[in-house]
Parts: C-alpha cells; structure tokens; sequence
C-alpha cells in the first residue's frame, strides 16, 4: 500500500446490460461476471463454428459427437447467465438434434446463431480496471484483519471505496473511505459515553476533547491513562484534521479528486483506522 498510484459487490453505475431493460443497475461484480462469461461464450463460439465447418459431411464417432454436444451444453449455461434466453434456448436444441441424429450442426444455421450472439454481446457494456489499479477491485483484504474483525460495519464502505478507487472514481472513493472514519469517530465518541448519532462532527471531536483533557480529573482514571490520553489526542487531532481538509468538502459536494489524492487518502485513512484497532473495537448488538 505504501507505492503510488502509478506503481500500482455498491457503487452501480448504470449499464445498458439487457435489451430488456437497458436502464436496469447492475453492480460492479456484476460487470466482472458477465465480462467473464462474455469472453468464455465468444471462445467456445468460436471454436464451435470451426469444428462445424471442418467437421460437416464427415463421419462422426459417437464420442466425437458426444464431445461437442457437451461444448454446446456448456455454451447454453454460459449465455443463460448472460440472460441470452433465446440463443440458450436454440443451442440447446442444437445439442439435441446432434445427440439424437448422430451429427454435427449445420454449418449455415451455426453461422447464424453465431452472428446472432455476437450481435447481442454487442449491447453489453464493460468497464476496465487498469492492471496499476487491478489489485484495490473487489478486495476484502485493503485495510487488513484487525480492521475488519474490529470494525466489521467498516466492511461494505473499505470495500466500495477500493472498488472506486479501481474505476477511477476518486471523489467517490474518498466520500466512501469518510463513511469508514465516521464509524471510527462513533467507536472513539462513545469510549468517552459522547453521543455521536445524528451529531456534527465538530460537536462530536469538541466533547471527545474536552473529555480528554478531563481525564486527569478522573479519580478512576487506570495507571495507564497518560499513554492513553497521548492515543486518544492523537486520535482526536486526526479527526480534526479530517474534517477540515476531506470531510466538509466531500460532504457538502465542493470537494472533486484526482487519483493522486484519492490514493493518499486512501493510504491515509487505513493507517489511521489500522491505527484505532490497536485499541478500540466496536461493540455491536
């Protein structure tokens, strides 16, 4: 995580995936699966077409024929989840026709359907992941173990803003990795019993603050709590930070990032949150 971005399932962008609903959402991972899908249905076309042609007219063994009966049935899983109903359907019966008459398609009809398909994998839209970026999409390991088994509610937006970060979508990526800081300020808000639902975070770091400062009044304060007063200042200044330099501006919409400082942000806050899990944990119902 420490090189640049040049050495390097909800963000649902709308995709004109389906012709029968071309405004229909579909997530990220559903973009990697019907991508992949996509190129494993254009390979076995492919070489279904040649074994057509170069096979039509000829003898055909029983095996032989069994063998690309079972390409087509592999074909009619992959275009049926693609939703390709209608080509599904025709290379089922193709697969049929081959097992019951002893013989491969013909050579014409193949053609057809093959331009058919291809057509309508035409109407499929796929976005790339540069390979520098390759590593952040779809990760579940970005802000590592400590932060995910401490802060599990942290989980979909860690995920989400490495999947933007990926897209090229950085101010997304950072107003994500936020949402990941404000479950933190919660957990590090009621260390101190500070209410933090439905509160600014100026409020919300104000009293964390003032409690800090106050934990040399405390007569029940452990033997420890000077280290701990140092951690939790250092904790409070970063939040204070935060809010003045990303958080504000991303909320309030006048804050736009390139992909350096998304990375650096990026990089930012899973220290700091790497940071929190060394004492702090979120104590869920």
């Amino acid at each position: 995580m420490s090189s640049s971005p040049s050495d390097q399932r909800q963000s649902t962008p709308p995709a004109c995936l389906w012709k029968e609903n071309p405004y229909r959402l579909v997530s990220l991972w559903d973009m990697q699966f019907h991508a992949t899908k996509a190129m494993t249905a254009l390979e076995l076309i492919a070489g279904l077409e040649m074994a057509s042609i170069l096979g039509r007219g000829q003898i055909q063994s029983p095996t032989l024929i069994e063998l690309h009966s079972q390409k087509f049935d592999e074909l009619e899983a992959e275009l049926r989840q693609l939703e390709l109903k209608r080509q599904a359907d025709k290379i089922a019966d193709m697969a049929k026709f081959m097992r019951s008459h002893n013989t491969l398609p013909d050579v014409t009809g193949m053609t057809s359907l093959s331009l058919l398909i291809h057509h309508d994998l035409d109407e499929f839209v796929f976005e790339a992941v540069p390979r520098a970026r390759a590593g952040f999409y779809e990760s579940r390991e970005l802000f590592g173990d400590a932060v995910r088994d401490k802060f599990s509610t942290t989980v979909y937006d860690v995920r989400e803003s490495g999947n933007c970060y990926a897209l090229g979508r950085n101010t997304a990526c950072v107003f994500h990795l936020m949402r990941v800081l404000e479950i933190g300020l919660s957990v590090l808000a009621k260390q101190f019993n500070i209410p933090s639902g439905h509160t600014n975070w100026e409020t919300i770091i104000n009293q964390i603050e003032k409690a800090i400062r106050d934990m040399d009044k405390d007569p029940q304060r452990p033997s420890n709590w000077k280290d701990e007063r140092e951690f939790y200042n250092q904790c409070a200044s970063h939040f204070r930070v935060v809010k003045d330099a990303w958080r504000n501006y991303t909320a309030h919409t006048r804050g736009k990032y390139e992909p350096g400082e998304a990375f650096d942000i990026l990089v930012s806050v899973r220290s700091f949150m790497q940071k929190l899990s060394t004492r702090l944990q979120e104590e869920l119902p």
